[in-house]
């Protein structure tokens, strides 16, 4: 399911974009400010971003700008939300959102919705990676890399079902099969 972090101090706007994404198919993860909106941004790496301009604590220019310097946030698509008029829309691109929405325009929730599509459009970083098409991609634990679904118990000793491991370590006594 898709991840969207809506950084936002109005309550009424929180309730209504979660009702509609969540009604839309999305996981919604909400903050109140730009300190606890960039400390989610980096902790669960939504797909989407919906980020106020006007934040308690720190700007959502300010918020924008950390999260386009980091190499782990970066990529993340950032809807900019403002009260403010259009004519900010032009800085906030070149400051790295992929669209702006004013407040008042937001009486039709449509809209919303056809800039999160929007912005889910835009490419990602794993999308020409082979392991990102694999419905359970293989994860690396502790130098061995494992194929399967999670939550699979190893399997016991001369059980042929379960995930397959391939150790990526140069020890021949550490090898998994």
């Amino acid at each position: 399911m898709l991840t969207i972090l809506v950084v936002d101090d109005s309550v009424h706007l929180q309730i209504a974009f979660k009702k509609v994404l969540t009604s839309s198919g999305y996981r919604v993860e909400l903050a109140s400010d730009g300190e606890e909106g960039l400390r989610l941004a980096r902790s669960i790496r939504p797909d989407v971003i919906l980020l106020d301009m006007m934040l308690p604590k720190l700007s959502g220019v300010d918020v924008l700008l950390s999260l386009k310097k980091s190499r782990a946030t970066e990529k993340i698509p950032v809807i900019a939300l403002s009260g403010l008029p259009r004519s900010n829309e032009a800085r906030l691109r070149r400051d790295g959102a992929v669209s702006y929405l004013q407040k008042s325009n937001l009486e039709d929730l449509d809209v919303l919705l056809q800039a999160v599509d929007y912005a889910l459009l835009m490419p990602r970083d794993d999308e020409f990676n082979q392991t990102a098409f694999l419905p359970n991609p293989p994860v690396v634990e502790q130098g061995v890399l494992r194929f399967g679904r999670e939550g699979i118990a190893e399997p016991e000793q001369g059980s042929g079902s379960g995930p397959r491991s391939v150790n990526l370590g140069n020890s021949a006594s550490s090898r998994t099969e």
